[in-house]
C-alpha cells in the first residue's frame, strides 16, 4: 500500500509539472492575431530551390557573406512558396534571407 502511495504521488507530481509547463509555454491562451502596419524592411535574400528541409546550409552561407560584409543584424527569414503535399521536393521553391538594418545597407552598396 505505501508503494502504491509514492507510485501515485510520482505521478502527481509528474502531471502537475507538466500542466505548470504546458501553462508557462502558453499552451493554455488563445492566441491574438492583430493586423497593424509595419516600417519597410530591407532583406538580403537569395532563391533556393528544393526540399525545405535542406535550406541550412543556404542560410549558413548568406549569413557568412553578409558577417564577411561587416552586417551584424541577422534576423533569418524564409518565404516558401509551395506546398510540400502537393510539390516534388526537387521543385519546392523558396527565398531564403535576413533582415538587414538601415545602417548595415551601406556595408552591403559596397
Amino acid at each position: 500500500m505505501k508503494l502504491l502511495k509514492k507510485i501515485l504521488t510520482v505521478v502527481a507530481i509528474i502531471i502537475v509539472v507538466l500542466l505548470l509547463g504546458r501553462w508557462y509555454l502558453g499552451g493554455f491562451s488563445t492566441p491574438a492575431v492583430a493586423e497593424k502596419a509595419m516600417a519597410p524592411y530591407i532583406i538580403a535574400y537569395t532563391t533556393f530551390t528544393g526540399e525545405y528541409k535542406n535550406v541550412g546550409p543556404v542560410m549558413d552561407k548568406l549569413y557568412s557573406a553578409l558577417s564577411g560584409a561587416g552586417v551584424k543584424s541577422m534576423t533569418g527569414i524564409g518565404i516558401y512558396y509551395d506546398d510540400p503535399a502537393a510539390v516534388s521536393g526537387q521543385s519546392m521553391r523558396s527565398d531564403i534571407g535576413s533582415v538587414i538594418d538601415q545602417k548595415d545597407l551601406a556595408k552591403l552598396n559596397k
